[in-house]
């Protein structure tokens, strides 16, 4: 064997041991000729990464799995580094699905089947590089947040705080890192601090935590914190982040929107029960002069006077031997309605002198105990039986008022509050005063009255002269009725214009919930303003001259069921009209009649897919009746006798909307046309409403 026959076997060896070497090197690695940059070798790994076969890669070059714009500068290092080694990072090589991978190139000069060429070994970096813009992204995200972001250890030091928590607590970083949070907490909540360390050591998560802080200047702001644990690779705590969120405009937000929800409940609340009150008053007026038997009169009083004023009202009035005489006794109790009626036949039996019914009729002044305290039944100079019987009632509150007219006393009302944990307070004292003033008219007129059927024309005069004076009061009731519910509208005026300025202006500092209850701020004043508009209505019909001509109901009904239908966004209604006789009537106030007849058919008969009106009129008894019937809700006929007062409802508000005057409204324009009307129903199976006019106008 020559010489050159030997060299030739050694250099066979020699590529059979690079391809064994490359092969089980794991990462992937090729050799290419420098001069035509053209594989001529390439291990298994590569193979197994870039997706090509061997026989593919050998009619490649090392340009074929570069992206095109990096061909420029790879050629720009492989000029500036011929035979030297090369260790670069960052490149993007293309695999034959198309998908690029990140990779760390280590390459050198080599001679390979006598070529001048190149090894090269590359690692992929793919996910370190994730890693990398993951980790600059959330550093991105920390700095821009606008909430404070603060990192510390389990021990509470601070080791990282952004912008943001400059701002918000007037630090800057290098005044808190490897400081305790601790200078953030007020002293008194120094355990606050002490048991959130705790909680995160635990390995707890504290979310959405509202609590005070200070900032650097002194001053305080309301802050609200998540705070969550951090875990090495061994799930040891190694840390905790903090998130804090100012929420000091929110906080006076709130308060301000608490201010203006309990103002409005208060406001509502009064609105309502001054309504609720007139309403009493006119109803009271009217039983106290729709007869001059005042005994009668005064125990009706006494009956609607519970349980709306009192728990128990009781109505002594001082006869011709200048005794009190007890003509009235009503209680809220059944149960205790024995032991009032015990208190009645005993009280003949008391020494009056010593009771606060004798007081208030001897002094002529009102006697307020808002609260009763066991003391009151320790009373030696009343009688023990009567006292007993007073302490078994459970009286609570009391108001003793003397029927007074001008210079004389009748007797004297007594209202009391027991076990319904109802207390009398001053504008209750005043409501009072008022009830009883009205009866002592009603007394005075019904006592004129009588004697003017034994004396001259003079005393007929003193008893017309002290009627007008009972209708004049009934006048002003109307006014000061018209006068309390226009001066209401100012406030709620108020009350919507400013809730609407904050959603309109202040919408953005407020979360969901504050923009809710501002809504039913503004929903509840319109449903308001609306009562009030129902109750001008119900007073302002009372008031206006009639004008009485023939009115065609027929056409009159068509056109209001027009106009109400289009407002009921293409509801499927069926309406069906019977030849409709003419009446004789105000054209105004009849056709209120059929606005609010039609609208309430309308109304509760939106829960059926079809909703079935008709409107007809009949003749029974020589009276012609109209009526309206629909196929809707209906109501229980046990509650019928609630269907035409002012302010009553037979469903909840929620299921439909209503102020409870319409019908009210209804019955008093009919009465003035000196008709009735009246209802049939039956629960869920629709109503109808009958209707006579001119009544007495026999029909031939």
């Amino acid at each position: 064997m020559n010489d050159s026959t030997l060299r030739g076997e050694k250099f066979s060896l020699s590529e059979k041991h690079y391809k064994n070497l490359i092969d089980v090197i794991p990462q992937p690695l090729w050799i290419y000729e420098i001069s035509t940059l053209k594989f001529l070798e390439v291990n298994q790994s590569a193979i197994n990464v870039y997706g090509y076969s061997r026989e593919e890669f050998l009619k490649m070059t090392i340009k074929d799995i570069r992206p095109k714009e990096d061909i420029p500068l790879l050629n720009d290092i492989l000029a500036k580094s011929k035979s030297k080694p090369i260790h670069t990072a960052g490149w993007q090589h293309m695999k034959k699905d198309g998908t690029f991978i990140y990779l760390e190139i280590y390459s050198n000069d080599i001679i390979y089947d006598r070529k001048k060429a190149r090894l090269v070994i590359s690692n992929d970096i793919s996910r370190l590089k994730e890693q990398d813009n993951s980790l600059w992204l959330s550093a991105a995200i920390v700095e821009s947040s606008e909430d404070a972001i603060i990192g510390k250890t389990p021990d509470g030091i601070i080791t990282s705080w952004n912008e943001s928590a400059e701002r918000m607590y007037g630090y800057k970083k290098e005044e808190v890192i490897n400081k305790s949070i601790s200078i953030l907490f007020p002293p008194e909540n120094i355990d606050e601090f002490k048991d959130i360390m705790k909680q995160i050591r635990k390995g707890k998560r504290i979310e959405h935590y509202q609590t005070t802080r200070i900032k650097k200047d002194g001053s305080r702001i309301n802050v609200s914190i998540s705070i969550s644990p951090i875990k090495d690779n061994f799930k040891r705590i190694i840390g905790a982040s903090t998130i804090a969120r100012d929420i000091t405009k929110i906080k006076i937000i709130e308060a301000e929107r608490d201010m203006l929800l309990k103002n409005e409940i208060n406001l509502r609340e009064k609105a309502e029960k001054g309504q609720e009150r007139l309403a009493f008053l006119s109803e009271a007026s009217k039983i106290l002069s729709s007869s001059l038997d005042y005994e009668i009169t005064l125990a009706s009083i006494a009956g609607i006077s519970v349980p709306f004023v009192s728990d128990w009202c009781a109505i002594d009035l001082i006869n011709q031997d200048k005794k009190l005489k007890r003509v009235a006794v009503v209680h809220s109790d059944a149960r205790k309605k024995y032991y009032a009626d015990q208190l009645q036949q005993v009280f003949d039996n008391v020494n009056l002198e010593a009771t606060n019914v004798y007081k208030a009729i001897r002094t002529g002044k009102s006697v307020f105990i808002p609260e009763i305290t066991p003391e009151y039944f320790n009373n030696k100079e009343v009688n023990i039986e009567f006292l007993s019987l007073l302490k078994t009632l459970g009286l609570s509150s009391l108001i003793i008022v003397p029927l007074k007219y001008m210079d004389k006393i009748f007797g004297a009302i007594t209202m009391v509050m027991m076990e319904s944990n109802r207390t009398y307070k001053e504008e209750d004292l005043t409501f009072a005063e008022e009830i009883a003033y009205r009866a002592a008219i009603a007394i005075e007129n019904a006592a004129l009255y009588n004697a003017s059927l034994s004396m001259n024309t003079e005393l007929e005069k003193r008893v017309k002269q002290r009627t007008e004076q009972l209708e004049a009061v009934n006048n002003e009731l109307e006014t000061f009725s018209y006068s309390v519910s226009h001066d209401l509208k100012a406030p709620l005026r108020a009350i919507e214009g400013f809730s609407r300025v904050l959603l309109e202006e202040h919408s953005n500092q407020m979360d969901e919930e504050a923009k809710r209850l501002f809504n039913i701020v503004v929903s509840n004043t319109a449903h308001m303003s609306r009562l009030i508009e129902d109750l001008l209505e119900f007073s302002r019909v009372t008031r206006i001259n009639m004008n009485k001509v023939k009115v065609d109901m027929m056409k009159m009904a068509g056109k209001v069921f027009d106009e109400l239908k289009s407002f009921e966004n293409n509801r499927n209604i069926s309406l069906s009209i019977d030849d409709l006789c003419p009446a004789d009537g105000d054209p105004a106030l009849l056709k209120q009649v059929w606005i609010n007849l039609i609208a309430n058919a309308i109304k509760f008969t939106r829960p059926r897919d079809t909703a079935i009106i008709r409107i007809g009129n009949k003749v029974e008894d020589g009276n012609r009746i109209y009526f309206i019937k629909d196929n809707g809700v209906g109501f229980d006929m046990k509650y019928s006798q609630n269907l035409f007062g002012v302010f009553q409802r037979l469903h909840k508000y929620k299921d439909f909307e209503g102020t409870g005057v319409g019908l009210a409204l209804v019955e008093r324009i009919i009465k003035r046309h000196g008709g009735k009307i009246w209802a049939d129903s039956k629960l869920d199976e629709g109503a109808s409403f009958y209707f006579t006019l001119n009544i007495n106008e026999v029909l031939l």
